[in-house]
């Protein structure tokens, strides 16, 4: 759970002066807790909000990142901004599939867009992806997938996804 300010500013019960303030990184919260408020108010209504978050996101340390993105429970907005964004960097999308919280929408995203080995990262959650069917079609519609990986997705299918309407077809 984020700060109680960064909660009330995320509601929308407060005036675009505490969102300026919020996204320019003036407010009396935990770094992480300013970090996420960025991460949610890079999108803002208000031009300015989103500009000043936009750019403080921008200075945060790749080294910073890659702590948080290991662990920290973040909203999904961030989740969404990371995937599609800070994944572009090899350390930051090993150290975001690392995190328990990733969304299961983010964690499909990733299957189907990193290359390499972060597939094999990917493939290694098995208990993971026997959740999340559609990261599954993710990777075996990804394009990098190699033969060994596509192996293992096979004998996953096998065991866990038989009935399922799409997967088998995909191994045709």
């Amino acid at each position: 759970m984020s700060h109680p300010l960064v909660e009330k500013i995320l509601s929308g019960d407060v005036a675009a002066q505490v969102r300026y303030a919020g996204a320019r990184g003036v407010l009396p919260i935990s770094r992480e807790d300013q970090i996420e408020l960025w991460g949610c108010l890079r999108n803002d209504p208000e031009p300015e909000v989103r500009l000043a978050a936009r750019e403080n996101l921008v200075g945060v340390a790749a080294s910073e990142w890659r702590v948080l993105l290991r662990e920290y429970p973040f909203r999904a907005e961030v989740f969404e901004f990371a995937s599609r964004t800070l994944s572009r960097q090899d350390e930051l999308a090993a150290a975001l599939l690392q995190n328990k919280a990733l969304p299961e929408t983010e964690f499909a995203y990733l299957a189907g867009a990193l290359r390499g080995g972060h597939l094999d990262q990917i493939i290694d959650y098995q208990s993971r992806l026997i959740r999340n069917p559609e990261a599954v079609i993710a990777l075996l519609s990804n394009p990098a997938i190699n033969a060994s990986q596509a192996r293992r997705l096979f004998d996953l299918a096998e065991q866990f996804f038989r009935e399922h309407s799409q997967i088998p077809a995909l191994f045709e």
